[in-house]
């Protein structure tokens, strides 16, 4: 029937029906590539766009894990973190071993700490004992740390046995052991093992994956930490909780 309908049209009609769909045939054929070619221009500038937010947010992870390193290497040169840690161990050694200065310790600084949970780290001092004044010399030293660095918590670890002499939040992790205590397998004590296991014997930074600590609310945390030597022997360990 369209053929039937073209033949009946004169010449002038028949050129101006063919110019017609020469046209759109023309605009069609530059139309759909056209179209095809914007929307890849378009993902492209899209997909380069991501690129370059993912290598920035990259290298911001970088940049801020190696301001971290850097912190655990100055601070475990510190006295708080070696003359304090020292005393504080002979402190423990001194009221029974650790065992009854998890108990002592523990009642003092936490369970009859006057100070609600989450201000805990105000008790300096909880009584006359050796332990009690190291300890506040290494809490005055590390809460500002930590408040000043914007990290969760501070500890300080015994490397024989992983016996955690000292925190500042005072969580319940407080005074027990990443070797045989309740949070062995926690990420605290995944970065234990990998420190006193490393090749290096202690002497670089580690970390541990983010994965919720049970001790402080299940937060989602993670641990960075290193050796500390005393006479070249490593003796101890410090974490920040980040």
């Amino acid at each position: 029937m369209l053929t039937e309908f073209i033949h009946r049209l004169d010449f002038t009609w028949r050129l101006i029906l063919f110019t017609i769909i020469s046209t759109l045939v023309v605009a069609l054929s530059i139309a759909i590539p056209g179209n095809m070619i914007g929307r890849s221009i378009i993902y492209t500038s899209a997909n380069q766009q991501i690129e370059i937010i993912r290598e920035s947010k990259k290298n911001e992870f970088l940049e801020y894990f190696d301001f971290k390193v850097k912190d655990t290497f100055i601070f475990r040169k510190s006295i708080a973190a070696t003359k304090r840690f020292m005393e504080m161990r002979t402190g423990v050694e001194r009221v029974g071993g650790f065992e009854r200065a998890k108990d002592l310790y523990r009642s003092l600084y936490i369970a009859n700490n006057p100070n609600p949970p989450g201000s805990k780290q105000n008790l300096l001092e909880a009584d006359n004992s050796e332990y009690s004044k190291a300890h506040a010399q290494a809490l005055t030293f590390f809460s500002a740390i930590i408040k000043e660095r914007n990290y969760y918590d501070a500890f300080l670890i015994d490397a024989k046995n992983g016996n955690i002499l000292f925190t500042v939040a005072k969580e319940e992790d407080y005074m027990t052991s990443l070797s045989v205590g309740p949070y062995r397998d926690s990420n605290l004590g995944k970065l234990y093992r990998k420190i006193i296991n490393s090749p290096d014997g202690g002497q670089q930074a580690q970390i541990v994956d983010y994965e919720p600590y049970a001790p402080s609310n299940n937060q989602v945390n993670s641990f960075i930490g290193t050796g500390i030597f005393i006479d070249g022997k490593l003796e101890a360990i410090l974490a920040f909780q980040l």
